[in-house]
């Protein structure tokens, strides 16, 4: 690798995120316009929404326990926009449930208070939900495309997943956290040659099956508190971000086409020095986001479960590996993540294997395995990564201090990337050279630290 003159760092670090972030954009668009892609990606979601209204449909039956968790999951943040979209009434009462919230509740009368009132809003609230979820279910394809664009789809897949993981929080908890547990739901509209039909889903089965994508032992690390230093921004700083014309915030967010000031992943965190994907971002001058995705986790247990459920069903429908790059495509071109932390969580998902998956950050045809390539029509997803990897903004950067406590940064040279790529892939082992990099902060990061990652460079 070159050593580079300090100073151009900056102008390269801009030019590769905007590449990147480029590259998200067009993968939006091909999960947009390509039929093999957003056709199953449509039927996922309908799915998904078909589960929902069910758990609408049959809330008496479900019992109150099930209907607080299913309301305190559609009124977090994240899950507000898909809704409010439906139904900007569920706005009012997430103010009703944190004024609620605010409440004593410390002798038996207070408690039979707060749960009476609770009542009232969880039946105020299933009917504006059920109303959101009914127009969703209504929504008709756009110009001889799908009805849900990647964003909305996203959006559905991670909030039905954030009500399975309410349902049954945790792995490790016993039997009794699954409150769905023996729990089936009747769902219709599944069997794209009989859609009247009326098939029988085991919904507490299904939920089950969640929190495995975060229990390896490589993702247990990765998620633990240790790894994730993050701190919220302020009103004011949110409001901020992206307001700076010539700052890079300010240009990833006009390629996205969305304004500065929105409140999303990247925009509501900060990472701090002892945070592992904070210290990936510093030594490769990547854009500062929102942390590993858990989101991405559970978005492709629920992708890859979906699937193979419409499958079940309907034997016609064929499975798409490449919609496991739909985080990509709705997630951080949503902005609430980047391309590093849901390509880490995917490396965790498919550490082994024939379907193994080791990204490396900015070698982006690492995205997928040989399994998505072979089920890449016309290779459109794999072209648009190679294009975007091999364009010229796209540098190759690896960051230190020397013993002064100067910056030193290098450069790939074209004849060395592909063993840098090699060297980059994100694996279980080069996790943990990052991870006790990340642990020795406030101490900077050495040349001979990032000789541990390439371990080639010549000084």
């Amino acid at each position: 690798m070159k050593k580079i003159n300090p100073t151009t760092v900056a102008a390269l670090r801009k030019a590769k995120i905007i590449n990147e972030f480029t590259m998200v954009k067009e993968l939006r668009k091909l999960f947009e316009t390509r039929a093999e892609l957003y056709q199953p990606a449509n039927r996922v979601a309908r799915l998904a929404v078909e589960i929902l209204a069910a758990i609408n449909r049959e809330r008496v039956t479900l019992g109150d326990a099930i209907c607080r968790q299913v309301m305190a999951t559609y009124i977090k943040e994240f899950a507000l926009t898909i809704l409010t979209d439906q139904s900007s009434k569920l706005l009012d009462i997430k103010k009703e449930v944190e004024q609620l919230e605010q409440k004593p509740r410390t002798t038996a009368i207070d408690k039979a208070d707060f749960e009476k009132q609770q009542k009232v809003i969880i039946a105020k609230f299933f009917v504006h939900a059920e109303q959101a979820i009914g127009k969703l279910q209504a929504q008709k394809p756009v110009g001889g495309f799908g009805a849900y664009n990647a964003l909305q789809i996203g959006e559905i897949i991670r909030l039905f997943a954030g009500v399975c993981e309410s349902i049954n929080p945790d792995l490790k908890k016993d039997s009794t956290a699954n409150l769905a547990k023996d729990i089936t739901l009747r769902l219709s509209g599944i069997r794209a040659n009989a859609p009247a039909e009326t098939v029988v889903f085991n919904f507490g089965d299904y939920c089950g099956l969640r929190a495995i994508y975060r229990n390896s032992p490589w993702g247990s690390k990765a998620f633990d508190k240790e790894a994730r230093d993050r701190g919220p921004r302020s009103p004011a700083e949110i409001k901020r971000y992206g307001t700076d014309n010539n700052s890079v915030e300010a240009a990833v967010l006009n390629v996205l086409d969305l304004k500065p000031g929105l409140s999303s992943g990247n925009t509501l965190f900060v990472l701090g020095d002892k945070d592992v994907v904070g210290t990936i971002n510093r030594s490769l001058g990547l854009l500062n986001g929102a942390d590993i995705s858990g989101t991405t986790c559970d978005t492709i247990w629920a992708l890859e479960s979906l699937m193979q459920w419409l499958q079940h069903f309907d034997s016609s429908f064929v499975v798409n590996p490449n919609l496991l790059l739909l985080p990509v495509a709705a997630i951080v071109s949503g902005f609430h993540h980047t391309v590093l932390e849901v390509g880490l969580a995917l490396s965790i998902n498919y550490d082994t294997g024939a379907l193994r998956i080791a990204y490396a950050p900015g070698f982006f045809t690492t995205l997928q395995n040989d399994d998505m390539r072979k089920h890449d029509k016309e290779q459109a997803i794999g072209k648009l990564l190679q294009a975007a990897e091999q364009h010229a903004d796209n540098a190759i950067l690896l960051g230190a201090e020397d013993s002064n406590g100067q910056a030193v940064v290098y450069r790939a040279e074209p004849s060395e990337r592909e063993a840098v790529k090699a060297a980059l892939q994100l694996t279980a082992a080069k996790y943990d050279i990052w991870h006790s990099l990340a642990q020795r902060r406030p101490a900077p990061v050495s040349v001979v630290d990032i000789k541990k990652i390439y371990p080639t460079l010549v000084d």
